[in-house]
């Protein structure tokens, strides 16, 4: 369907469901020209009859590939690092739809001493039973590689919501460093990038990932403590 108001053409966006049921937000990515975006949009399929695209405050800053994960017990949005050009990120960042329908970004974790390496591509999903995030995988900067045969990492990360969102803390859940190989470091999953499309899920407070730049299906028990 077209739209008379619509976002731009691109590739390397995010999207994800919105809060409060609203619809999907859409953010970031490149166009057309090769120009990297920071715009968030609000896409609402009841609206109309076709649908309406509402154009939202810019995200954190430019990029691409950034991961994103949908909180719905906060009503919450979360974003995760990307890249803008060899630029890679690991900040996180909160955002919530507020009375005016407009959205609001907030750093978290900033002052965190432990944290996942900059990366693109990876997989975050939210975990209801530990009311956490969990992210893994993803492509690093090359340079964290010792070889660039397989840039792609396999180390999986839980960031801790609760009490506080803006100040929980990211906890290792296994290696956590990128690794040139696809080969599994512990038996229980191997490297993979997301590839544009969501890889993780959980059930419980069972992760499971399937597929994307490697291939298999890995079934892992998330502490929820």
């Amino acid at each position: 369907k077209t739209h008379a108001t619509s976002p731009v053409p691109r590739v390397g966006h995010t999207m994800i469901t919105a809060p409060n049921g609203r619809g999907v937000l859409l953010f970031g990515g490149r166009d057309s020209n090769d120009d990297l975006l920071d715009d968030v949009w609000l896409f609402d399929p009841k609206a109309g009859a076709n649908g309406t695209w509402t154009q939202l405050s810019s995200g954190p800053s430019k990029r691409r590939q950034a991961s994103m994960a949908y909180d719905p017990v906060r009503e919450q949005v979360w974003l995760f690092g990307g890249r803008r050009g060899a630029t890679f990120f690991n900040d996180l960042w909160v955002g919530a739809l507020g009375p005016t329908g407009d959205i609001a970004w907030t750093p978290a974790g900033s002052t965190m001493p432990d944290f996942p390496f900059v990366r693109s591509d990876a997989s975050l999903v939210f975990e209801p039973v530990g009311d956490q995030l969990i992210l893994f995988g993803g492509r690093p900067d090359s340079s964290l590689l010792a070889s660039s045969a397989q840039p792609v990492a396999n180390d999986l990360w839980a960031y801790r919501i609760d009490p506080d969102p803006l100040s929980g803390e990211w906890h290792s859940l296994a290696a956590n460093q990128p690794t040139a190989s696809v080969a599994s470091l512990d038996g229980t999953h191997i490297g993979r990038a997301r590839g544009g499309a969501a890889n993780i899920a959980t059930v419980d407070s069972t992760l499971v990932v399937f597929g994307c730049t490697t291939q298999g299906l890995g079934v892992r028990e998330v502490d929820a403590s």
